[in-house]
């Protein structure tokens, strides 16, 4: 038995970028050059490029809810149906050796090469070995950690790099008169 590759009515898919700035989609199988396609075919696949410095975060539906996390998604369902690409920022980080680093996004713990929806609230938690400090840098620049900790919004696509060392030695140079240093 041989299963027929269409439905017996048509119903229409339609896909659409959150952000257009963010990224790109497009309806490739069958191909259309609009955002939108009536078709009978079972398996209509759509296709979502992010634009330079994004990343492909997931496909949403008209609900909300995430029905896939790759950049090519496949609908086969009979309905007519709507979704949405979604991009972010990639969020990568190294730790050194001594200790570990944890980095949240809300409440959900997350691991380095995880793309993060813009304006997410991102929480890192450095974890020294006894006798050690942190130093925390965010894409090359140091910051100051507060007890270790570290908040920040995502914005761009952001690098971390955590080091554990003995001490941590802060110099304060003060310039008196019309000298610098």
């Amino acid at each position: 038995r041989i299963e027929s590759e269409d439905y017996d009515t048509a119903r229409t898919i339609t896909v659409a970028s959150a952000n257009a700035a963010h990224g790109s989609v497009a309806i490739t199988n069958p191909a259309t050059d609009g955002n939108s396609i009536s078709t009978t075919q079972k398996a209509v696949t759509m296709v979502a490029t992010p634009a330079e410095g994004y990343s492909f975060l997931n496909w949403t539906d008209a609900a909300g809810n995430v029905v896939s996390t790759n950049a090519s998604y496949t609908y086969t369902g009979a309905e007519d149906a709507s979704f949405t690409a979604n991009f972010g920022f990639a969020l990568t980080y190294t730790v050194g050796e001594n200790g570990s680093l944890e980095v949240y996004v809300g409440e959900e713990l997350i691991t380095s090469g995880t793309v993060v929806a813009p304006g997410a609230e991102v929480s890192v938690k450095a974890i020294p070995a006894t006798g050690k400090f942190a130093q925390l840098t965010v894409n090359g620049a140091p910051v100051n950690l507060t007890n270790n900790l570290y908040t920040f919004t995502m914005q761009a696509a952001t690098s971390l790099a955590v080091t554990f060392v003995d001490a941590i030695y802060y110099l304060t140079i003060d310039v008196i008169g019309d000298g610098e240093v």
